[in-house]
């Protein structure tokens, strides 16, 4: 089984701004396909976790670069479905099959551009996020949603420590949920 920095090995880590590419396979629409606690899974939403903790249950991990296989814990956001949706119309990207080809041939780079650095910044300023994400993240103790009481207390010791057999195993079931949700939704990603 691969273990944290096994993983992080996998990712092309640059500078702070910069997309962080996944150096192995990869699912279909050129998402990173990780093998992460024994199934696969999206590399992007296993940066999440490591970084963050648990993605609550009706959320997904959206890419505010629009780039599939990077990994930036920086580039990352959580929304729902309908974020996803609105997030993509937004950028021009929505049911415009020429569109996705150019925005997949602008991704292709191991930089991105001023543009999606702002965009990165108004995710990052709560300016995309919608209300319902920011509650259940809130609900979840999520994200920059702590209360600043929670942060002191786990703080960033408690980040990437083994968890109890307890916690794997309910946590295992949460992704199988999860990723079975994603599928019936998505389809293969």
């Amino acid at each position: 089984m691969v273990d944290a920095e096994q993983f992080w090995e996998r990712v092309d880590v640059r500078g702070g701004n910069e997309c962080w590419e996944w150096k192995r396979g990869k699912k279909g629409g050129g998402y990173g396909n990780a093998r992460w606690k024994g199934h696969d899974a999206y590399a992007h939403r296993v940066v999440w976790e490591l970084t963050n903790g648990l993605i609550p249950d009706g959320l997904l991990v959206l890419h505010a670069c629009d780039n599939p296989p990077c990994c930036n814990p920086s580039h990352l956001f959580l929304g729902t479905a309908k974020d996803n949706i609105l997030d993509a119309m937004r950028k021009g990207r929505a049911h415009n099959e020429e569109q996705r080809r150019k925005n997949s041939e602008a991704n292709k780079g191991n930089h991105i551009s001023e543009e999606a650095r702002r965009k990165i910044s108004e995710v990052h300023k709560g300016k995309i996020v919608s209300e319902e994400t920011r509650r259940k993240m809130s609900e979840a103790k999520i994200g920059k949603y702590h209360s600043e009481e929670h942060n002191r207390k786990i703080g960033d010791s408690q980040r990437g420590k083994p968890k109890s057999e307890e916690h794997n195993r309910k946590n295992s079931e949460a992704q199988k949920r999860r990723y079975a949700r994603e599928k019936a939704l998505y389809g293969n990603r």
